[in-house]
């Protein structure tokens, strides 16, 4: 692991009170633990560590020998110094289960290795760079962006919904969107799914509007019940979810 990719890895880490080595030992150990830094990565040389950090090699040395005492940090004569979780904080749990007999523990840590830190800011520059004359605005310009609409309309216009950008209004989020049709078509019913997105149900019920729920199972929607539920809300407005539970309406 390069010193400069270690020194981005552990961000802002001198944002407390406490000693230089602590602080450092610290953000090495929560950097490790989140997947911001893998483990078994080597370390650089205390020298180097110590110049990219801009703190005296004696911290470094302080923060690392913490750390090897209890067991984030194995040094071998001769070679590197790599980082590792100790067996406590690397024990397994045993794994959720239909009956819920799993412990009085959950592992709620990120369950995938560190992003790929080059390329993520190597694409965060791009974007800025194409995104140079927006940044001259004070915000979104009001529908959205052309080139988003246009890209928007296209797609639908290839699924078989001929549509044009100007058609096309992008809003903050699916909340907001739902939030603008239920204020525009003020529905006296609005057929749901069952489950469904949650913030739909609230949008809805706020517009005054009687919902009418579709099962929905693993197999797809209830068809009959469909039917019936169409006929019900009588062409006032339907919000289906074909995505949930991954993500709320509009955003896929």
């Amino acid at each position: 692991m390069s010193d400069d990719h270690l020194a981005r890895a552990l961000g802002p880490w001198r944002n407390t009170q406490a000693p230089l080595s602590t602080a450092l030992a610290s953000a090495l150990r929560e950097a490790l633990l989140d997947g911001r830094i893998r483990a078994g990565s080597e370390l650089p040389a205390e020298r180097r560590l110590a110049a990219a950090l801009g703190v005296s090699r004696g911290t470094v040395t302080a923060a690392l020998d913490r750390l090897r005492a209890a067991g984030w940090v194995r040094t071998r004569h001769g070679s590197a110094s790599t980082v590792h979780l100790p067996p406590a904080a690397a024990e397994r749990i045993a794994p959720l289960s239909a009956t819920g007999e799993a412990g009085s523990l959950v592992d709620l840590r990120r369950a995938v290795p560190a992003a790929p830190q080059e390329l993520y800011l190597e694409a965060t520059r791009r974007a800025t760079e194409r995104a140079g004359p927006l940044l001259a605005e004070h915000g979104e310009p009001g529908p959205g962006i052309p080139e988003l609409r246009a890209a928007i309309a296209a797609r639908y216009s290839r699924e078989g919904v001929a549509t044009l950008p100007e058609q096309i209004l992008v809003t903050s989020g699916a909340r907001a969107a739902l939030t603008l049709l239920a204020a525009h078509f003020g529905p006296r019913t609005a057929v749901v799914e069952a489950p469904t997105y949650v913030d739909a149900l609230q949008v809805l019920r706020h517009a005054g509007a009687r919902l009418v729920g579709c099962r929905v199972t693993t197999g797809g929607w209830d068809l009959d019940q469909l039917r019936d539920a169409f006929a019900t809300a009588r062409g006032h407005l339907a919000a289906p979810c074909p995505a949930w539970p991954s993500s709320p309406p509009g955003t896929r």
